[in-house]
């Protein structure tokens, strides 16, 4: 509703006029820090006030939230804030699956693993991802702005991993010329864009890695024991 006494408007007036549905001008608000829920009711936040809300009073619906006229042209409400993507939409364009999407997204801090979901960190929500549930099944998952691909740290991450992917796809970049390294995403240095892939894809799993460590064995020779080592690209501590 419209505030007659200047020309401000209610959040879901405001929806109408960016042609949103209400709801996520609500959520998009409350994910940037701009309003929070309180009981039944939405607060402003300090971010909120500072970006023009205030508050105004309705006989018959009581005090509720406004916002000026020219509120309508901030950047918050450009097309790609409203739209929100899955692991499986977001890796689309990376050719990257979901499942291992969102291993990339749990290793940037973003979710955490919840039963047989995910749960939204606290910087998950700072880069504006959302907590939904399956409608069928009630899983927990995060879907997330379009926006998020310029992330630098969300960036950062693909880029290596493309970077290593092209090097496997050609034969002739499958080791490192001249003798040179492969970083991985955890700061191993390896041999070759195959063993760096391997290694990627145990640090964003989460498996406890070490490479080329050296294992220390004791073999039978007749009536002695021989004691050498045996050196392995990768060694699980915990098998």
């Amino acid at each position: 509703m419209a505030d007659k006494q200047s020309n401000s408007f209610s959040t879901t007036q405001l929806a109408k006029k960016l042609n949103r549905d209400a709801k996520d001008v609500f959520s998009l608000l409350s994910d940037r820090g701009w309003i929070k829920r309180e009981g039944k009711v939405w607060r402003l936040t300090a971010k909120g006030e500072f970006e023009g809300g205030r508050y105004t009073q309705h006989e018959k619906f009581g005090e509720y939230i406004v916002w000026p006229e020219e509120i309508k042209q901030h950047r918050l409400f450009d097309s790609e804030s409203f739209i929100f993507l899955t692991a499986s939409q977001l890796g689309k364009s990376y050719k990257i699956p979901a499942k291992r999407m969102n291993l990339i997204l749990s290793e940037l801090g973003w979710i955490e693993r919840f039963h047989h979901g995910w749960k939204l960190t606290l910087l998950g929500q700072a880069v504006g991802g959302q907590q939904v549930e399956h409608e069928s099944t009630g899983m927990p998952y995060a879907q997330w702005p379009e926006q998020v691909r310029h992330n630098l740290q969300f960036k950062a991450t693909l880029e290596k991993l493309s970077k290593h992917n092209e090097h496997l796809s050609k034969e002739a970049d499958f080791f490192i010329a001249n003798g040179g390294l492969c970083e991985c995403l955890d700061g191993h240095q390896v041999e070759s864009a195959a063993l760096a892939e391997i290694d990627n894809w145990l640090y964003i799993a989460g498996i406890s890695h070490a490479y080329r460590r050296e294992i220390p064995t004791e073999l039978d020779h007749g009536t002695e024991k021989i004691k050498e080592s045996i050196s392995c690209d990768f060694y699980l501590p915990n098998g």
